[in-house]
């Protein structure tokens, strides 16, 4: 279990339509979190982010479910990185970029990762 509630991080949730990242402030640098497979529904209690999936996913009982690994990182932040309602930090944007290029592999075909689902 990774829990927050001792280092003094502000806590954003940034939502996208199926997935939700958290990610942790502190005025030099945070971390991120969340699961790479949709359908999570990840909340946030007392400084510990619980990542899980809807209850109303429709399987047989003998069916295991395979997921991709839960993504953790962690950024430092850009000087003058202001926060904005709504919006991630560029400093978060940069390190999800970076992760998702790294997940990814070498660049090829002349594409290169832009955004990330956060």
């Amino acid at each position: 279990m990774l829990d927050l509630r001792k280092a003094a991080l502000d806590l954003v949730r940034y939502p996208h339509p199926k997935m939700v990242t958290w990610f942790g402030r502190s005025a030099r640098g945070g971390i991120f979190i969340g699961l790479e497979k949709p359908f999570d529904s990840a909340t946030l209690d007392k400084g510990v982010p619980t990542l899980s999936y809807f209850a109303s996913l429709k399987m047989r009982p003998d069916v295991e479910i395979r997921t991709e690994a839960v993504y953790l990182g962690a950024y430092k932040r850009i000087r003058g990185d202001e926060a904005r309602p709504g919006f991630p930090l560029q400093s978060e944007s940069y390190a999800m970029v970076a992760m998702t290029g790294a997940v990814l592999g070498p660049l090829r075909h002349g594409f290169v990762p832009m955004a990330c689902g956060w």
